[in-house]
């Protein structure tokens, strides 16, 4: 049977995926607890934002780690688990499209979407931006010290 995932890059996805109650105290299915699986980089989330997500939400996270996208990719194409939330790097989410293992993002469903920069709503790894919601991005840069880099670096 084929599986599809969801990408929802964390932060405002998981608040759209959701678990047993609002915080108004409203339950989604009959007040059962019910479960989130995300899986992620180590150290990706704190425990206390876990344990406080859980109390708010009335749920509980499984929350599996993984040490590089590759890893990622061969838990996801073995078919050995179903995960809710999953955090690929850019390029591994459009390896992912291209395999057809990610599902399309029903937006509507995750509200901060139009809050984020232009720029970052349809990244070059996802187009349409069906399939993925950047959660983080950052510049690298380098620095010396001219004291004992007498030329420029230009590569």
């Amino acid at each position: 049977m084929k599986k599809f995932f969801s990408l929802f890059l964390a932060g405002a996805c998981l608040a759209a995926a959701g678990c047993g109650s609002a915080p108004d105290g409203n339950t989604k299915s009959g007040g059962d607890t019910q479960v989130l699986n995300l899986y992620s980089w180590a150290d990706n989330f704190s425990p206390d934002v876990l344990s406080d997500f859980e109390k708010k939400y009335n749920c509980k996270i499984n929350y599996d780690v993984f040490a590089n996208n590759e890893e990622l990719l061969a838990k996801i194409q073995a078919g050995g688990s179903e995960y809710d939330v999953i955090q690929p790097s850019d390029y591994m989410v459009a390896t992912m499209i291209k395999l057809n293992l990610l599902e399309k993002l029903d937006k509507s469903k995750i509200k901060n979407t139009e809050n984020m920069l232009p720029a970052l709503q349809n990244p070059p790894y996802d187009p349409s931006g069906d399939y993925s919601v950047i959660y983080t991005w950052g510049v690298t840069g380098i620095a010396y010290n001219t004291k004992y880099i007498k030329d420029t670096p230009r590569s």
